[in-house]
C-alpha cells in the first residue's frame, strides 16, 4: 500500500500512482507498480528519494485497531526530498478539503511548473521559489490559487533567505522556524516537516485527518470528543510508535474513511 497524502500523486491509466519530485535541482518521475501479491515496487527515477516501509505487524496496541491495519498490510511512504516543496504543498492544503487541495495543486503545477516525463508518463513539478515570485496575481487567480497566494510568496522569500539553514535543523526546531513565515501556523509547519522527514510523530495527529481515520478502523469504538482529548487518547494508544500509528491510520482513512485535511494555518 502506498501513502499518497502528498497532492502531487497522480494515478495513471494503469491504476498505479506516480509523481514528480525535485531533489536539490535534480528532477525525477517516481513510478510504482503493484505486484500480484499486493506488494509495491518503486522506480525512483534516479531522484534520490527515500522510502519508508511501515509494518503494522510491529505495532503494539488495542486489537480492534491493530487488526484492520494488519489487513491493510505494509505501507510505503516517499519522503519529500525538497523542503521548499513540502512547505508549498502544505500551504496549498490550507482551508480546503483534500480533493480540492489536490486539484488546486495539480492545476497550479501544470500551469506554472517544470514538465517531467518518463516512459509514457508526464507530470509537473511545483514551481521553484524564484519562478513563483515572478508570477502575477492573475497567474494565481486563473488556476484557483488566490487564497494561498500571499502565503506562498512569503514562503518563497523566506526559503530563498533561510532555506539552506533550515535544512540543517532538527525536525522540532524546523517546525518552530517555519512558523516565522507569515501565514504559516502550527498545522502547516508540522505537515511540511512530517512530509520532509517522514517523521509523523510531529504531525498534528489531533487534526481532522487523523480522527476520522481512527474512527474508520473500528466504528464501534467510542473516542473522546474534542481535539485535546483525542490527542491525549492517541498518544496513550500509540506510545513510542506515534509516527507508525499515524502514517498507517492516515493511509487507512484515505482508503476507508472520509478524510478532510483542511486547516487554517
Amino acid at each position: 500500500m502506498i501513502m499518497t497524502d502528498h497532492p502531487s500523486w497522480v494515478t495513471g491509466a494503469d491504476g498505479n500512482p506516480h509523481r514528480a519530485i525535485d531533489n536539490h535541482g535534480v528532477s525525477a518521475l517516481i513510478t510504482t507498480l503493484r505486484a500480484g501479491s499486493g506488494d509495491v515496487v518503486f522506480d525512483l527515477g534516479g531522484g534520490g528519494a527515500e522510502v519508508a516501509w511501515i509494518d503494522p505487524g510491529a505495532l503494539s496496541g488495542p486489537d480492534d485497531l491493530v487488526e484492520p491495519l494488519n489487513q491493510q498490510g505494509i505501507v510505503a511512504r516517499v519522503a519529500n526530498p525538497s523542503l521548499w516543496n513540502a512547505m508549498s504543498a502544505a500551504i496549498m492544503r490550507q482551508v480546503v478539503q483534500a480533493g480540492t487541495a489536490r486539484t488546486r495543486y495539480i492545476r497550479f503545477c501544470t500551469a506554472h511548473g517544470e514538465m517531467v516525463s518518463r516512459d509514457d508518463r508526464t507530470t509537473f513539478l511545483f514551481p521553484a521559489p524564484e519562478r513563483l515570485l515572478a508570477l502575477s496575481d492573475h497567474d494565481f487567480d486563473t488556476v484557483g490559487a488566490a487564497f494561498p497566494r500571499d502565503a506562498l510568496r512569503h514562503a518563497a522569500r523566506s526559503y530563498l533567505t533561510d532555506g539552506a539553514r533550515w535544512e540543517e535543523l532538527w525536525p522540532l526546531d524546523l517546525v518552530t522556524a517555519l512558523q516565522t513565515v507569515p501565514r504559516v501556523g502550527p498545522w502547516t509547519a508540522k505537515c511540511a516537516v512530517a512530509d520532509y522527514t517522514n517523521d509523523f510523530s510531529i504531525y498534528d495527529y489531533s487534526d481532522i485527518a487523523v480522527q476520522p481515520g481512527a474512527q474508520a478502523l473500528n466504528p464501534a469504538r467510542v473516542w473522546p470528543q474534542g481535539a485535546p482529548a483525542f490527542k491525549a487518547a492517541w498518544e496513550e494508544i500509540a506510545g513510542n510508535q506515534l509516527s507508525e500509528w499515524t502514517i498507517l491510520t492516515l493511509t487507512w482513512g484515505m482508503n476507508h474513511g472520509k478524510i478532510d485535511r483542511s486547516a487554517t494555518s
